[in-house]
Formats: C-alpha cells, sequence, structure tokens
C-alpha cells in the first residue's frame, strides 16, 4: 500500500472512529507493529479491502521479529503481534476473497506461533482460544463442518489430558462455546445450552451474578432457549492461564 493511500485510511478512521493521533497516525507509515492498529481498525468499521491489501503488505515483509521466546514482554509482544496479523489476513483471505485455503494456512501459522510462547507464561493481549475458535468457525463456513467438531473435541480431550490441574484453559472454553453456537444455530438449545455449561464447568467459569448454569436453567423454568442466552450473555473472566 503506498504512502498516499494509507494517509487517507488514516483520516478516514480517525474521522469515523476517532483515535487519538498518539494511537494512530500518519507518521506510522512504515512501522508494520503500527500499521496493524489501521488494519483493525479497518476491520471494526468493515472496510475489509483496503484492510487485506494492507495485512498483504505487511506480512510481505521481512518482520523484524525474532521467534526465539526469551521470556521478556518485547519478544512475546512481536510474536503476539506477527500472530495477530496472521490471523486477521486469513480472516480476510475468506471475507474477501472467498478463500478457504489461504485463510486456513494462515490461521494455523497464527496458532503455531502462539505455540512457541510456553504454556504458563501470561498472553499479553491474545487470548489463544478465541483465535483457534476462529479456525474452527473457518472451517465451519468453508463446509468443513465435520472436522471443525472434530478438532475441537481433539483440543478439550488433549488439553484435559496434558494439563488437568489448569482451571482457566481458554482451549477448553471457546471449544465448547463453538460447539454450543453451532448448536444454536441448528435451534438446538438443549444442546447448545449443555455445550455452553461444559464451557463454564470445566473452565471455573461464574455468571455475573454467580449462578451456576443450573441455578440458570432453574431460573428460567426449564427454557433452554431463555437459559442458553441468558448464560451465554454473562461476563466471563479475561485472565486465562492459558
Amino acid at each position: 500500500m503506498e504512502r498516499e493511500e494509507y494517509e487517507k485510511w488514516v483520516d478516514y478512521v480517525i474521522e469515523n472512529w476517532g483515535p487519538p493521533r498518539s494511537i494512530l497516525s500518519k507518521d506510522s507509515y512504515g512501522n508494520w507493529l503500527k500499521e496493524l492498529i489501521l488494519v483493525r481498525f479497518l476491520i471494526s468499521l468493515k472496510k475489509y479491502q483496503p484492510a487485506f491489501k494492507l495485512s498483504k503488505d505487511i506480512l510481505s515483509r521481512e518482520l523484524d521479529c525474532k521467534h526465539e521466546v526469551d521470556n521478556t514482554d518485547q519478544c512475546l509482544k512481536c510474536i503476539e503481534h506477527e500472530a495477530w496479523a496472521k490471523e486477521d489476513l486469513g480472516t480476510l483471505y475468506w471475507k474477501v476473497e472467498n478463500d478457504a485455503e489461504q485463510g486456513l494456512e494462515y490461521a494455523n501459522q497464527a496458532l503455531e506461533l502462539l505455540e512457541l510462547i510456553p504454556f504458563g507464561e501470561e498472553s499479553l493481549f491474545i487470548v489463544r482460544g478465541e483465535f483457534f475458535k476462529r479456525k474452527l468457525e473457518l472451517l465451519k463456513v468453508s463446509g468443513k463442518e465435520k472436522q471443525a467438531v472434530k478438532e475441537a473435541d481433539q483440543k478439550v480431550e488433549y488439553m484435559q489430558a496434558k494439563m488437568p490441574e489448569v482451571e482457566k484453559n481458554s482451549y477448553i472454553f471457546y471449544s465448547y462455546l463453538f460447539k454450543a453456537e453451532l448448536a444454536e444455530s441448528k435451534e438446538d438449545y438443549q444442546q447448545a445450552f449443555n455445550k455452553l455449561k461444559e464451557a463454564f464447568n470445566q473452565c471455573g467459569m461464574l455468571t455475573k451474578c454467580d449462578e451456576s448454569p443450573e441455578e440458570v436453567l432453574k431460573n428460567n423454568k426449564g427454557n433452554y432457549k431463555k437459559a442458553y442466552k441468558r448464560l451465554l450473555g454473562e461476563t466471563t473472566p479475561r485472565v486465562w492461564e492459558i
């Protein structure tokens, strides 16, 4: 993306979103970490074509990002930003070009980068399970729903076997959440509620009013649809062990 076009989209975002120029400015051109901020704003504003163009441009360069984790915030931040860039580009390949194969390729690359960060190392701003869920959603919309469900089940089984002591495991939570939303899309609200209940129970979640999923169902007189909607709308912790 040429500088003139970049500056045009910076102006567009500032006019339509209003971020301070300390976060987004025309001077950020050429700095891939700051350019990613523009990509994120463009995606939020549903300007997928320029976001796609800028994302491809960023990842076509040799990024100054080492992949040897040295337990410094700078290194972790760099790996997470690159993973974020790849995940965004994977999503945009589907949204802009309807290209699931390329989309999944970048989604897998993003997850591989996150695996370089040791478990137990606090993530700066990325939830691994959210990235995994987006991959599952991409599989689903590209006609590979059975594969998505299989991968979700395998991830839960693997994590439960490998790290049973971890209470707040985002991989487990978002795998169950994917299956709950899949059941919801088929209007099977009993299944949707049960899968969401598993997500909460397996990951030590509490609803914001401290009701257990069972209490939510009881308080909604056994109506699975209402109980599911209530549980789905509850706030979940943003602090994950994995």
